[in-house]
């Protein structure tokens, strides 16, 4: 067998376990600084024996704490048959350093260290937390953004969400508008979606959320199986296929969520946004005047009741208010009024 050129260390006869044991030590020492743990993840990848050292020096590291929460007289003897073991440190000896022990014990715990290697728990040591990502759309932009799990969020107009990524959950918060994401599948971090009171949970799907002041929240899945509840009422949690749509109704006591099929197509007309389209199916002139004051700031106006209850149906660009304008009066033999930030329909 042929030998390792690295020098031996002196508290064990494998160097790579010494490495690991000291890189543990330096972790139970508090969160490393950016350039540690740029060295560390350099060490990791370096060699994929590194890695099983560094689990190894973990189960020690672990039956340490362990064995120091049992008080400074204990052996081990009552453990030797638990999964978790190191050798029983003689009390009438000076007690070795921790990495001493580290690196003595790395060898029995790997026999327990066969598991994820890079767990949650180490991710976030060697990791610190940090801020939640913010991403922002403006009025009439859609925004793409693509996450670290290879994720992707479609904001629509006016959105903004929070996303906040660890070794062992994927969290995000609609704060305000309405976005598209297409998760990533990820059986060991299922996705969180945060919207007011609701709580959406994907494994790996497709599904739009909306979170629009004076509508409510909804949920529209496009493939795949999601979770809605509200966050304080586990009770209240539905399942929903593709083409199903999740709708919000109340808040408090005596809120409930309701689920209804829908059509591909009427998902698709629903997200015609992503290709900066609105598509209106028998709505009225009223609501697709709201819907582009979403989009744009020139209004649409209508003083007439009797126009703004007319149903319309078609596709139509979302930044175009005056195009759409234009195109009603001619399919309803009305005129066009435009001026600074407006654009009126009457009738003659």
């Amino acid at each position: 067998m042929s030998q390792s050129s690295d020098t031996p260390d002196d508290l064990t006869g494998n160097p790579i376990d010494a490495s690991g044991a000291d890189w543990v030590a330096r972790l139970d020492r508090g969160a490393l600084n950016a350039a540690e743990a740029e060295r560390l993840s350099a060490w990791l990848a370096a060699d994929v024996r590194h890695q099983g050292a560094l689990a190894r020096a973990q189960s020690a590291f672990a039956y340490l704490d362990r064995a120091r929460a049992l008080g400074a007289h204990f052996t081990g003897e009552a453990f030797a048959e638990a999964p978790m073991w190191a050798p029983p440190v003689p009390t009438a000896l000076p007690a070795p350093s921790r990495r001493a022990l580290l690196a003595g014990g790395a060898a029995v715990a790997a026999s327990v260290a066969g598991a994820a290697v890079f767990g949650p728990g180490l991710y976030d040591r060697l990791f610190p937390k940090t801020p939640a990502q913010v991403y922002l759309s403006k009025k009439g932009e859609v925004k793409l953004v693509s996450l670290t799990d290879e994720s992707t969020l479609t904001l629509n107009t006016h959105s903004r969400v929070d996303v906040d990524y660890t070794g062992d959950r994927r969290s995000v918060e609609l704060r305000e508008g309405e976005v598209m994401f297409s998760v990533a599948k990820d059986q060991e971090r299922p996705l969180s979606v945060v919207a007011g009171d609701l709580e959406v949970r994907a494994v790996g799907t497709s599904f739009m959320v909306r979170n629009i002041e004076g509508r409510p929240p909804e949920v529209l899945v496009q493939e795949g199986m999601v979770d809605v509840v509200y966050r304080t009422q586990p009770s209240s949690l539905v399942r929903a296929a593709a083409n199903t749509r999740v709708t919000a109704h109340g808040i408090g006591v005596g809120a409930r969520l309701t689920k209804a099929a829908v059509s591909a197509a009427t998902v698709a007309r629903e997200t015609a946004w992503r290709q900066g389209m609105i598509a209106f199916e028998g709505v009225s002139l009223a609501t697709a005047a709201a819907e582009f004051s979403r989009y744009s700031e020139t209004r649409i106006v209508i003083d007439d009741a009797a126009i703004a209850t007319t149903t319309i149906t078609g596709l139509f660009e979302a930044d175009n208010p005056a195009g759409f304008s234009h195109a009603v009066a001619g399919s309803l033999g009305l005129k066009v009024e435009t001026g600074p930030g407006f654009v009126r329909l009457y009738a003659e």
